[in-house]
């Protein structure tokens, strides 16, 4: 027995031994992989000697002689810093995940290669300018000169994820930046999960669909089934979902989810002193690392410093010595979804607008780790590819018979969006810059601008037209045999709608629907200050909002070379399409930026950070209209009496969402609940996936009875007949039990950032057990879905309140004093999680915190963390 109990021991000690072992030796090729940032190296391809200066946040200020070194080490600094990101952005693309990642990736696999982000990618290869071709081919060159390092000092592999994934280190290609950026652009666009959501309304609810997908003013769309015949079955297949608009991508890009942004800008008579502040804060998918990278690049043209993704040769979003810009999504409609009638016994033929087509097919083997290879056979129509109803939702609105097929401007084979991009960055005045902008392609953007001289905003992007007697003007799939479901030549590029001289001097742009007309203007003049008459209002562009009347012939507000007539312009105004971000956040930004006669650096940095609720300020009052005033207290401990103290926080509220405040949690969890209660019985399973996103533009129809919109209060399956006071009480009712149960019920020791946090998951990595807790990071945060500093949630019943997107970038450029200019990301510069880089940032952007962005190599070399220096290999 003693002998046993001998062994015991030795078993145990030797295991605690060995296991003590591998993690000394799992932990020193880990930091093998972290790379010396004082290194000096001789390599191939170099030009002349550069010097990359990592400043104390581990900002790589590139130092360069030519500009083929600067694309070469911008290349090499993302590689060092990113590599296994840019690894994944590119399989995504290319849809190569499954390789890596197994079955869980294969989904996102064949959607990629359905679309053929990475062969349109490939052949837009050779629409880009001559210089632009040199920078990626040079940023390409950068890349595979650190994966070389990696190899030849064996440096752990380049990045510790590696050692746990299977995969080779392909060498990057000129074409493996554009497809991130196709990749980039697909997560901009919401439009397919708009069409769907319609359609499933409508399905559902056809004679209130528009209750809930509608806008004020649209015409009203037939009903979704009508446009089949009557005969049409909408039948789920059986199998799983294979994947959808939302989760797609392992994070860093959220195909189809619809990306938002703020930019806002001020020209010299605005600013305290005399030169042009921008603002830009792009919102994405909130991920460890995040998608944004820090930089620095000294061009030919002059340095430019800003926020860079990895894996895209290009500052997106920053300054140079004489101009800042900013770029937001315009959620134009540059995506329809075509329903192909499919001949019956005859899978390779569809139904066209003449009679039965053939079907473009091809043959692709997609590779899954520890499985077996999977042949798919990929079809195209004239409408573009064939997605599987199995993706993205299409299944519950695909009848029984046809198949979807994508119509979109970012499958261009034709995409001149990279070389516009680079143009920008190294335009120096605003008129350079919009002709920068002239060839982006997709995706749709607003790009704000500010020089010297003033501000300025421009609709870039290809814009497709619709018939104008398209049967859903593109808010819903339709049939493709209707030849009316086809789209028009796109407009010319100098024919969206633009502001270039702002009378007040304000520019502002969100994503969001502007509704700018004769006399009025969402950013008005000063208190005191009176416009000038007879000056008429033009719409700009979908999401934009300016700051006051636009003088001068129609050129100057619709472009240089050719002024749209006033029969034209309305068509113009009509592609930019129906679906839009919340634009309650533009009206809350309009009005900051108009209560202040003069601003600063610091005004905008508040304005930028800003968590007021816009929607809370108009929900409340009409939610609660019946409910504030309920006689005597209640006795103490009764679920009487914390309504009545949970309304009573909430009537001395100004919807502030700060995170160590009760009253955004009540709040939020009450419009939760409401929506949930009002859709639940009509919309089924679709009422609880809406519940994630809260809807205010629905919630105020129904509580002002818009064209009937009260009908939502009650119950159909009940006998007696609710109204909407009685339904909101129910609602609080239920969210306070929900908002008990999970902190207690003391209502004032609530906060919202005890609920509400921003979870930075590490796409592979981060749902591992114990590796989550070193490579994911989770911190409270303010604002929600309609605030400008913009934190919408998730609506998972295990935290409904879990932050899902957010400002991964946030930047203000001051004009009068540049090198004050400052930015921020939203996690850190190194994608390691043993970097003390990694998550440095962090806490800042939690804060409203953020890194000075200076040109002055001299204050660069002062701070540095380290200085690597490339020279020419002999």
């Amino acid at each position: 027995m003693l002998s046993l109990f001998r062994w015991l021991v030795r078993l145990t000690i030797g295991l605690m031994i060995g296991f003590v072992g591998a993690a000394v030796l799992a932990w020193y090729f880990a930091v093998r992989s972290l790379p010396d940032y004082d290194a000096q190296l001789a390599l191939p391809g170099i030009e002349q000697r550069v010097e990359i200066v990592r400043t104390t946040e581990n900002v790589p200020h590139i130092l360069a002689t030519t500009d083929h070194d600067a694309f070469f080490a911008l290349g090499f600094a993302h590689a060092q810093d990113r590599l296994f990101q840019m690894v994944v952005l590119r399989r995504a693309a290319q849809g190569r995940l499954a390789e890596m990642f197994g079955e869980r990736a294969y989904a996102t696999d064949d959607l990629s290669r359905r679309l053929g982000l990475w062969r349109n990618a490939e052949a837009s290869l050779e629409a880009q300018d001559e210089p632009t071709r040199a920078a990626l081919q040079a940023y390409a060159d950068g890349v595979n000169a650190w994966v070389e390092e990696v190899n030849k000092g064996a440096l752990g592999r380049g990045a510790p994820e590696f050692f746990l994934l299977p995969g080779d280190i392909a060498y990057w290609q000129p074409a493996d930046s554009l497809a991130i950026l196709k990749l980039v652009a697909a997560g901009a666009s919401g439009q397919v999960a708009a069409e769907v959501t319609r359609a499933r309304v409508s399905l559902a609810v056809p004679e209130r669909a528009g209750d809930l997908t509608g806008a004020v003013g649209e015409p009203p769309l037939p009903p979704y089934a009508s446009l089949f015949g009557g005969g049409a079955r909408f039948v789920a297949p059986p199998e799983e979902a294979m994947s959808d608009w939302f989760a797609s991508l392992v994070g860093y890009v959220a195909v189809g989810r619809g990306a938002t942004a703020n930019a806002f800008a001020a020209a010299p008579a605005r600013t305290a002193a005399g030169a042009p502040l921008l603002a830009n804060d792009p919102h994405v998918a909130l991920t460890a690392p995040s998608l944004w990278y820090l930089a620095r690049m000294d061009l030919q043209a002059g340095s430019v410093i800003g926020g860079t993704i990895p894996g895209i040769p290009a500052i997106l979003t920053g300054r140079n010595p004489g101009l800042a810009w900013g770029l937001t999504p315009a959620w134009v409609d540059d995506q329809d979804i075509v329903m192909e009638e499919v001949q019956p016994g005859a899978p390779d033929r569809y139904l066209g607008d003449g009679g039965w087509r053939d079907f473009t097919t091809r043959q692709e083997v997609i590779r899954v780790l520890d499985a077996e290879d999977r042949r798919i056979t990929l079809r195209e129509s004239d409408a573009g590819p064939v997605i599987p109803p199995a993706h993205l939702g299409l299944a519950e609105v695909t009848p029984a018979g046809y198949v979807p097929a994508l119509r979109w401007t970012g499958l261009s084979d034709r995409d001149t969006t990279m070389s516009a991009l680079m143009a920008l960055m190294q335009a120096t005045n605003r008129a350079q810059a919009q002709r920068a902008a002239t060839g982006i392609v997709a995706p749709a953007v607003e790009v704000t601008l500010a020089d010297t001289e003033g501000v300025a905003q421009v609709l870039s992007g290809t814009i497709p037209r619709r018939p104008a007697d398209h049967p859903t003007g593109g808010r819903m799939p339709a049939p493709g045999r209707d030849a009316r479901v086809r789209w028009l030549d796109p407009l010319p590029p100098t024919a969206p709608l633009r502001v270039t001289a702002p009378l007040q001097g304000m520019v502002a742009a969100t994503g969001a629907e502007t509704a700018i007309g004769a006399g009025t203007a969402l950013i008005p003049p000063p208190a005191g200050a009176a416009a000038p008459a007879g000056v008429e209002l033009v719409p700009i562009a979908a999401g934009s909002a300016l700051a006051e009347p636009q003088p001068g012939p129609a050129e100057d507000r619709l472009g240089p070379d050719a002024a749209p007539s006033p029969e034209a312009a309305p068509s113009i105004l009509e592609s930019l399409g129906h679906n839009r971000d919340d634009p309650l956040r533009l009206s809350r930004l309009s009005r900051l930026l108009a209560l202040r006669e003069i601003h600063s650096r610091d005004s905008f940095i508040d304005a930028q950070l800003d968590t007021v609720s816009p929607a809370a300020r108009a929900l409340l009052p009409l939610v609660g209209a019946n409910l504030w005033f309920t006689g005597e207290p209640a006795a103490p401990g009764t679920p009487e009496r914390q309504r009545q103290d949970a309304l009573a926080l909430l009537a001395e509220w100004d919807g502030n969402m700060g995170e160590h405040l009760p009253e955004p949690l009540i709040y939020s969890a009450w419009m939760r609940r409401l929506q949930e209660r009002l859709t639940h019985d009509e919309l089924g399973g679709l009422a609880t996936e809406l519940a994630g996103r809260l809807q205010p533009a629905f919630i105020e129809r129904v509580f002002r009875n818009t064209d009937g919109a009260a009908a939502w209060c009650d119950v159909v399956q009940s006998a007696p007949v609710e109204d909407c006071a009685t339904m909101a009480r129910q609602a609080l009712d239920a969210a306070l039990i929900d908002l008990s149960d999970r902190f207690g019920p003391e209502v004032e020791s609530w906060r919202w950032g005890d609920a509400h946090v921003a979870r930075h998951d590490h796409p592979a990595l981060g749902r591992m057990p114990i590796l989550n807790w070193v490579v994911s990071l989770v911190q409270s945060t303010s604002g929600d879905g309609s605030s400008i500093a913009r934190a919408p949630v998730l609506g998972a019943e295990e935290n409904p309140w879990t932050a899902v997107e957010g400002a991964g970038y946030r930047g203000v450029y001051d004009l009068a004093d540049p090198d004050s200019s400052v930015f921020v990301i939203a996690t850190g510069q190194s994608g390691h999680p043993l970097s003390r880089h990694y998550d440095d940032l962090s806490e800042r952007w939690r804060r409203g915190e953020y890194v000075t962005m200076s040109l002055d190599p001299t204050l660069a070399r002062a701070g540095a963390r380290g200085i690597t220096v490339l020279s020419p290999a002999e």
